[in-house]
């Protein structure tokens, strides 16, 4: 019976690889003569807690970078284990060709966590933008200052929603009110009309009866 994944992490390419470090280094270390050597427990922690760091940041929160932290754990006892094999081969354990190829699977393992801890940074300043993305409108809401235009008793102020509406409404109560200006022909036919008799005929008519008049009383 083939086995069951249920955790994401365990289909993942680099987790398959620590697997077959871990694998490599058990198998190595049961070849390695009796004795009190220290480098069997660090080799095979250094080679556990590369499989650990992985499966333990797919249970952490992304938003305060847990992830990135343990890929980078991960990474580092990679790295570790990198320098188990020159004690393996300085003890006649391990021979040229399997250090070559251990040493290959280990860079591609710390290959694929810097990818890993790259798309993590890239996740969060996605992240951050949403985030700012959502909290900038309730801080850039600052109120829109009040236009101060002279309003007639018993009108309200003119709502302002942006500065520019501002100075443009600043600008309409200050300007005059104009009135339609009338033209020379028209003010004078109106004048014509309104005070019949005023033009210079007509006031020399009248200086002439005046003057009839007048002669018509000596006489």
């Amino acid at each position: 019976m083939a086995k069951r994944y249920r955790f994401s992490f365990k289909r993942l390419d680099v987790y398959r690889a620590a697997v077959e470090h871990f694998d490599w280094t058990a198998r190595v270390v049961a070849r390695m003569p009796k004795g009190p050597f220290k480098v069997i427990d660090q080799a095979v922690g250094a080679s556990l807690s590369v499989m650990g760091n992985i499966g333990e940041a797919h249970g952490r929160d992304a938003k305060a970078g847990e992830i990135e932290q343990h890929y980078r754990y991960a990474q580092g006892s990679t790295f570790e284990s990198a320098t188990h094999l020159d004690a393996f081969s300085a003890l006649g354990v391990i021979t040229d060709e399997e250090y070559n190829a251990e040493e290959d699977r280990l860079a591609r393992i710390a290959m694929m966590l810097t990818r890993l801890m790259q798309k993590q940074r890239r996740r969060r300043r996605e992240l951050r933008r949403l985030r700012w993305r959502e909290e900038a409108p309730a801080t850039l809401r600052t109120p829109a200052p009040q236009a101060e235009t002279e309003t007639e008793p018993g009108m309200a102020a003119p709502e302002v929603s942006n500065p520019r509406e501002a100075r443009s409404a600043r600008r309409e109560a200050a300007a005059p009110i104009r009135t339609p200006a009338r033209g020379a022909r028209g003010s004078a036919a109106t004048d014509g009309q309104r005070t019949p008799g005023r033009g210079r005929r007509g006031s020399a008519a009248t200086e002439g009866d005046r003057t009839s008049q007048s002669e018509g009383t000596k006489a």
